[in-house]
């Protein structure tokens, strides 16, 4: 009872923050405009008989900057006290700038980006200590960027002024490639409202930024500009920026549509709310597909006020982030850098693909694969002419995991196996035993997948263990073992060689790979769910260990 009591005080903060903020500003912009004629008194001389109103009224000009700073501290201090992350109370969350919610140099980051007159204290509420909380997550530093925006009127040349979004991208690119942000390999951008405009921007302003985001996610961002905004266009530039039919979001979308497009290099998600009155679906999902689209409960504000991780808003975050299964064998954050090292092989690879060499092209088959494009990293491999032991196997692979996973074509079948038999004569005439254990121990994964021949894949699976033993000691060697004595009925074998092959700090592809091979032999070829939930469990203690 005490935690959901804490929990309701925390996410309540949030909600009491952001209204604070909004009245500051408010009453500021109300107040600003009084002080307009303290500007112009300035320009009397001093000796004026005007002194008098003169010092009156520069005294006022204090006012509501004062009364802003006052509301601003008492949100950034509600946001704190209510234990909303690990952010330090001695630093002002009011004011741009990077702030940790956690920080422990790991190699993929998480970035929080308010929305138009918001800040880092009253936006996001419950939301950082949510994913800080998340154990699949635990291997992920925790970010929030501010920047500066108000809601009070821009005089321009005479008073302050909020900078425009381009500037504003400007000024997040040089966040993220100065420390401590520099260092990460891979980032997730999370973007509320305005703040989806500064980093659409920046992905496309800036290449090596796009280059290190594997994950961007926005809720309630007005994509395709505001209709109501229109009205208010001479009074601040950047919601002059956000009207629709502006320049900038004009060019945005353009550029978007051209660069980007609906195959974007990194994992994308576009959120809105159902009750969201502020900015309408037609503006925050409408220049997006469908497939990119996610609806969630809750206000312009409150989609990004979370108060628990079941809540759609947390779930749509979490699941981008981790994938869809809760029992993966796989670390997010390695999988993440994983993805982004995909991604850019692809973009690096793909344009020249008829000119590769084999170990190129199965780089390159392997990133499409991993990428989701299957169909891809086969039809790479089969218009190259001169097709190796390596590529044979490569296609092979990719038919048996589409056969497996995706269409379960029979055809496919078939061919994975004659594919993989070939290669293996041409592996023994060369007294190649390294391609010998690999296509062997897969002929007699498919001798029971396929064909039901207990015999046969206890042969191949006797052949891999001998072409092993003359082999130098890899991570697949080591895995091969492993899965050839699941065929052979030696269980503790079987565990102890995967165990050894977890040893070698493989990667997520090589993981899912040896974890899906070796949990389906044993669980739905062998009906050994005895030894399926030890796999598992072998597993799971390595992606435990992985975040240690």
């Amino acid at each position: 009872m005490a935690e959901d009591k804490k929990a309701s005080e925390i996410g309540g903060a949030g909600i009491v923050a952001s209204m604070a903020d909004l009245m500051g500003g408010a009453v500021g912009a109300g107040l600003k405009i009084s002080s307009l004629p303290a500007q112009a008194i300035k320009l009397l001389p001093n000796a004026s008989p005007l002194s008098w109103p003169k010092d009156v009224v520069r005294q006022s000009a204090h006012f509501p900057r004062a009364v802003g700073k006052a509301f601003n501290r008492f949100a950034s201090d509600i946001e704190v006290l209510g234990g909303g992350g690990d952010i330090n109370a001695e630093q002002r969350l009011d004011r741009p700038g990077v702030y940790p919610f956690r920080n422990e140099r790991r190699d993929t980051a998480v970035l929080f980006v308010h929305g138009f007159g918001q800040n880092s204290a009253n936006t996001w509420g419950k939301f950082p200590f949510i994913v800080s909380q998340e154990p699949r997550l635990a291997d992920w530093d925790i970010f929030s960027i501010g920047y500066a925006t108000s809601m009070t009127m821009d005089i321009v040349g005479l008073w302050s002024a909020s900078p425009p979004i381009d500037k504003l991208a400007q000024f997040f690119y040089t966040a993220t490639s100065s420390e401590p942000l520099l260092r990460y390999k891979n980032l997730a951008i999370v973007a509320h409202s305005m703040g989806g405009l500064v980093t659409q921007r920046a992905l496309l302003d800036f290449p090596e930024l796009r280059a290190r985001v594997g994950h961007y996610l926005s809720y309630g961002t007005p994509s395709a500009g505001l209709k109501k905004a229109v009205p208010l266009v001479k009074v601040k530039r950047q919601i002059r920026d956000m009207a629709k039919g502006s320049n900038f979001i004009t060019d945005l979308r353009q550029r978007w549509d051209r660069e980007i497009g609906d195959k974007p290099s990194f994992e994308l998600r576009i959120v809105a709310g159902d009750q969201d009155e502020l900015v309408p679906a037609s503006s925050s999902l409408g220049p997006f597909p469908e497939s990119f689209q996610h609806v969630v409960p809750g206000n312009h504000l409150m989609i990004v006020c979370p108060e628990e991780r079941t809540h759609l808003s947390a779930q749509v975050l979490l699941r981008h982030l981790t994938g869809e299964d809760p029992d993966s064998p796989l670390n997010s954050a390695r999988v993440a850098v994983e993805g982004r090292r995909f991604k850019a092989a692809i973009e690096q690879l793909m344009p020249n693909r008829h000119k590769l060499d084999k170990r190129a092209l199965v780089t390159l088959a392997l990133a499409l694969d991993s990428d989701g494009q299957r169909d891809a990293a086969i039809r790479v491999i089969e218009e190259s002419p001169n097709k190796t032991t390596d590529l044979l196997g490569t296609l092979a692979g990719r038919l048996k995991r589409r056969w497996l996973f995706d269409f379960r074509l029979f055809e496919d079948a078939e061919r994975a196996k004659e594919l993989y038999l070939q290669a293996l004569a041409s592996a023994e005439q060369a007294e190649d035993h390294r391609q010998i254990f690999y296509h062997a121990i897969n002929v007699a994964f498919m001798a029971l997948a396929l064909d039901d021949d207990p015999p046969s894949a206890q042969q191949h699976a006797r052949l891999a263990l001998t072409a092993c033993a003359q082999a130098e000691t890899t991570l697949w060697n080591l895995a091969t073992q492993g899965e050839a004595n699941i065929y052979l009925g030696n269980d503790d074998s079987a565990v102890a060689g995967y165990r050894e092959a977890l040893l070698k700090d493989p990667e997520p592809w090589q993981i899912t790979s040896m974890f899906q091979q070796a949990v389906q032999a044993a669980d739905e070829l062998l009906d050994n769910g005895q030894l399926a939930d030890r796999l598992r469990q072998l597993f799971r203690e390595q992606r435990i260990s992985s975040m240690a």
